[in-house]
């Protein structure tokens, strides 16, 4: 099962296909997020940027 939250509601979904589309694209996003420790870094590159 795969809960979506959105703006204006949430869905519970339970197909099996879009179960596993759910799926691929968490892997995708995990696959090319940054670490805990590159976000902080950039976070503080791009605040330093605008003064902050």
């Amino acid at each position: 099962m795969v809960f979506v939250e959105g703006f204006t509601g949430a869905l519970f979904l339970e197909d099996e296909g879009m179960i596993e589309r759910h799926r691929a694209a968490v892997t995708g996003i995990r696959a090319v997020a940054l670490s805990e420790e590159d976000t902080r870094r950039l976070v503080l590159e791009i605040a330093e940027e605008y003064g902050v």
